[in-house]
């Protein structure tokens, strides 16, 4: 049997990029950024800015006398490469033909790789391919400085492309989808060493996942700098009671289960959220607690039905944004129900699915006392459809650095897939809706939340009802109400607690700039914003 030939440069080009050359991919940075992350992430020659080969050394020095360092050369060039593409599209009808005059370094380095298409992936560590690895992580650093602000601002003409391009296709690349997408990124890791760690301002992904990206406006208008600089949130733990009758078994096909041991259930309660009780909720808040941005429920605190009132109840109070989980009961025909999270404002919305059903096995309906309406011999699957896998990401209203991602339950819990993509985008916070017990530092919720706090740096808030909460009584344990657990990246790990009398809890939390370095020796061109939880008002 004949050997199979290592893959080479041209190939993973062509593969990517049909038909281009890197000079013409140069048109467009992400597209320049998708291919040399693509071959960065299959070859794992990124390490070699922090060990390159023996003889080598990174930055790559420039010999010639009073050029500047590596750093400011690559930013300086990006930044001019990205004029040069604005200034090549104002001057010509037809993108596709659009050649701008790059500046000499991308050339040089296109021109690099143009001539190492026969360079097989597998020798790129190799110090013969030293030249050709450098100009790869070179480029790859260039087009990520051209992208600042890229998918998240709207300053300048790249800006404004890259955006609408992320709306439309759900990547800034002009590249296949189906093979590579360039995303926005807020900021690398702080430790480690892996593709996410050599860009600031782009992210790779050639996940399953599909993206979408919200950029709305805020329905008060401009807030003044004092109030830019944080985010409340009111927390309404609801509902306060669960019981057993709210959960019941429902009749689906088990395919290739056995139906002695499975069956699925649906959880259906009979009340309905008191929309007064809500808006009280928010006036009070806003007394003792100062304008409100967000209001959250937890995982399945709402009937789909109920939840164009509650929006409009909610923009009428003047509130951004409202996060609240909705669920869809199965239906008599056999269809799956529902199971996710709304994310919306006035004139915006978008809908996060839930990824994995929750099962709940023996050990979990002694513990939440569900005997009386599940069988406690057999291992019980939420009846919700599964559907292609896909994630929201928000910039909050009035900023461009701050963004959210909503999760529901099982997607915090059981990462893959859409973990990766959360860590290559690394969003301000992470509000994961539960249905859960309390969360405590002890739990599944605070190991999870620790993850992507450390790694990428995004604060990440879990709610869960407080009826679920006090129904979690493991033996030994008295009933809890700790509803929601926050994390983030400066101050840790910290449980919240819902005092008694308190029906909601106002969280505030205050933004904190950081200046963050890339591996390959990139400081943040500007500082990246982190949230830090400063002030926590119960709410009777």
């Amino acid at each position: 049997m004949s050997p199979i030939e290592a893959i080479t440069i041209g190939e993973v080009l062509e593969h990517v990029a049909p038909g281009q050359t890197w000079r013409a991919l140069a048109c467009w940075p992400p597209d320049v950024f998708a291919v040399t992350g693509t071959i960065l992430a299959d070859t794992g020659v990124y390490r070699c800015v922090i060990c390159p080969p023996e003889g080598e050394s990174w930055p790559p020095s420039n010999a010639m006398p009073g050029n500047p360092p590596w750093e400011e050369s690559v930013r300086s060039d990006g930044t001019e490469w990205a004029v040069c593409v604005a200034a090549a599209a104002e001057t010509c009808a037809d993108a596709e033909t659009m050649t701008p005059e790059l500046p000499e370094s991308v050339l040089l380095n296109c021109s690099i790789l143009d001539g190492a298409d026969r360079v097989a992936l597998e020798s790129l560590d190799d110090k013969d391919s030293w030249q050709v690895a450098s100009a790869i992580l070179t480029l790859h650093a260039m087009a990520d400085e051209a992208c600042v602000g890229a998918g998240r601002q709207t300053d300048s003409w790249l800006q404004q492309v890259a955006l609408s391009a992320l709306e439309e296709t759900g990547s800034m690349s002009n590249l296949p989808a189906d093979r590579v997408r360039v995303l926005p990124k807020l900021r690398p890791p702080d430790s480690g060493i892996t593709v996410r760690s050599i860009s600031h301002h782009l992210s790779l992904d050639r996940s399953e996942v599909h993206t979408n990206w919200l950029r709305p406006e805020s329905v008060q208008g401009a807030r003044d700098d004092s109030e830019r600089s944080k985010l409340t949130m009111l927390l309404i733990p609801y509902p306060s009671t669960v019981h057993a009758s709210d959960f019941r078994s429902v009749a689906r096909p088990l395919l290739n289960m056995d139906q002695s041991r499975f069956g699925f259930y649906e959880y259906a309660p009979a009340e309905s959220l008191d929309l007064s009780m809500v808006v009280e909720l928010v006036e009070t808040a806003r007394s003792l607690a100062g304008s409100i941005d967000m209001v959250v429920l937890p995982e399945s605190a709402l009937d789909e039905s109920e939840t164009p009132q509650l929006q409009r109840v909610l923009s009428d109070a003047g509130i951004p944004c409202l996060i609240a989980g909705v669920h869809r009961p199965a239906d008599q025909a056999g269809a799956f129900g529902a199971n996710y999270a709304y994310i919306g404002g006035e004139g915006w919305q978008a809908v996060q699915h839930k990824h994995h059903r929750w099962c709940l096995d023996p050990s979990q309906i002694h513990q939440y006392h569900l005997g009386a309406a599940l069988d406690p011999n057999q291992r019980w699957w939420e009846a919700i459809g599964i559907g292609r896998r896909s994630l929201n990401f928000v910039t909050i209203p009035d900023s461009t650095d701050l963004t959210i991602c909503p999760l529901v339950c099982e997607d915090l819990a059981r990462p893959d897939p859409v973990t990766y993509v959360i860590r290559a985008v690394a969003p301000t916070l992470v509000v994961a809706l539960l249905f859960d017990g309390p969360q405590l530092a002890s739990r599944w919720p605070a190991r999870y939340a620790s993850v992507l706090a450390d790694d990428p740096g995004c604060a990440v808030l879990t709610l869960t009802a407080l009826g679920m909460a006090w129904r979690s009584q493991p033996a030994g344990f008295d009933p809890s109400r700790v509803i929601a657990l926050w994390k983030d990246p400066h101050r840790g790990l910290q449980q919240i607690t819902l005092a008694e009398g308190a029906r909601a809890i106002a969280l505030t939390a205050h933004r904190r700039d950081v200046e963050v370095t890339s591996a390959d020796g990139r400081t943040s061109a500007n500082p990246v914003a982190e949230l830090v939880l400063s002030g926590i008002e119960q709410i009777p």
